[in-house]
């Protein structure tokens, strides 16, 4: 990156540093993903490490939190629910529905938070 140059990321944090909760523990099972957990001062200290000044960080969690709501109701929708059938098979279906309940939960009981940070790069 140049130096002077912005970087803007959006990202998945922990509210534990090393440690995901009960919630996104269930959401890496259904998906079988791997998430590393990082917290927003680890976060912080990654940036100011490698060579970058923080200008911001926001907190866009209530954001997710409301689009992640909005899937699980479509999906839970009778009609949206039996035309999906249709197309995926219906454990696949739920687990989906599941993993995004997990989200939600995550999100509104605080284990997981989304923030954006933006970060411009030191000049030499």
């Amino acid at each position: 990156m140049k130096n002077g140059g912005l970087l803007v990321i959006t990202d998945w944090l922990s509210s534990d540093e090393k440690k995901w909760g009960p919630n996104i523990a269930r959401l890496l099972e259904l998906e079988h993903l791997v998430l590393f957990p990082e917290s927003e001062s680890g976060y912080v200290e990654a940036l100011e490490k490698n060579g970058f000044t923080l200008l911001s960080v926001r907190d866009d969690s209530q954001v997710y939190l409301r689009f992640n709501q909005q899937i699980v109701a479509s999906l839970r929708n009778p009609a949206e629910h039996t035309a999906l059938l249709n197309c995926f098979h219906g454990a696949s279906l739920e687990s989906s529905i599941a993993g995004y309940e997990a989200i939600v939960n995550a999100i509104a009981s605080g284990e997981l938070r989304v923030l954006r940070f933006v970060a411009q790069k030191n000049t030499l």
